[in-house]
């Protein structure tokens, strides 16, 4: 039997925060798989996973885990199109080891689903930002006050003009992933963005007005290393080079 939802739960040689992001995840009581795929982090962390799901995995857990490591480095967006081409769910769900969801996330977005049809390709939540080492956590606004289909032609422009939303607030079904190739790996700081734009040209995004995920702010995450880099500027021009550029294309 197909699962709801397969959890992917990407690493890379940190997992500072692991035991909350799993602890979330297993403790809900409706079951899926989770895939927890690193991207070749210098000391394996095989270990201490093993530990941590020893610590959080409830008897009778009605989660599937699986564990892959990398051979070699391939990058966020690699490895999280790596884990997507090898889920097996409905849907999917990428929780980076930093984020975690609220107890009932798994089974509010299953009914909030039930029933919709293929043109729904993704789901979103209200979520919040957490800030380290402060512990401030910021509610961003929500998106519309009732549960339903976001309307296309607003939601387009809201995705062309900001990201309005942080991956784990976000359920995607997979075959709806698979048909648009992933993320783009060309975009490393906002491969994210541009995947939702790419996604709700195609399909409808469905809205749950609860705020029941949190993506976690701090120095070691990747996005801050990136940002570090100085990719976030070139990143952002790039993509707004390409959106304007097709919306000419598509006004001739």
């Amino acid at each position: 039997m197909t699962p709801f939802c397969s959890v992917i739960v990407p690493l890379f040689n940190r997992s500072t925060y692991l035991h909350q992001c799993l602890s979330s995840i297993l403790r809900q009581p409706i079951g899926g798989e989770v895939l927890i795929w690193d991207d070749h982090s210098t000391v394996d962390p095989a270990p201490q996973i093993h530990a941590i799901l020893q610590e959080v995995m409830p008897p009778n857990c009605p989660w599937d885990v699986q564990y892959h490591r990398q051979a070699k480095n391939l990058g966020m967006f690699r490895n999280f199109n790596d884990a997507i081409f090898s889920a097996k769910g409905e849907w999917v769900h990428i929780l980076c080891e930093d984020d975690f969801v609220a107890p009932q996330f798994y089974t509010v977005m299953q009914q909030a689903l039930a029933g919709q049809p293929d043109t729904a390709g993704a789901a979103c939540c209200g979520y919040a930002n957490l800030y380290e080492p402060s512990h401030f956590l910021d509610k961003r606004p929500l998106l519309m006050p009732t549960a339903g289909v976001l309307p296309k032609d607003s939601w387009n422009d809201c995705l062309r003009a900001c990201n309005p939303l942080q991956i784990p607030a976000v359920v995607f079904r997979r075959s709806a992933l698979r048909a648009v190739g992933g993320f783009r790996t060309d975009f490393p700081f906002v491969g994210d963005m541009e995947l939702y734009q790419r996604l709700a040209k195609r399909y409808q995004w469905y809205y749950v007005p609860q705020y029941m995920s949190v993506f976690r702010m701090h120095e070691e995450s990747q996005s801050s290393e990136l940002g570090r880099q100085g990719r976030l500027e070139g990143d952002v021009a790039r993509l707004q080079e390409m959106v304007e550029s097709t919306l000419l294309k598509e006004n001739r």
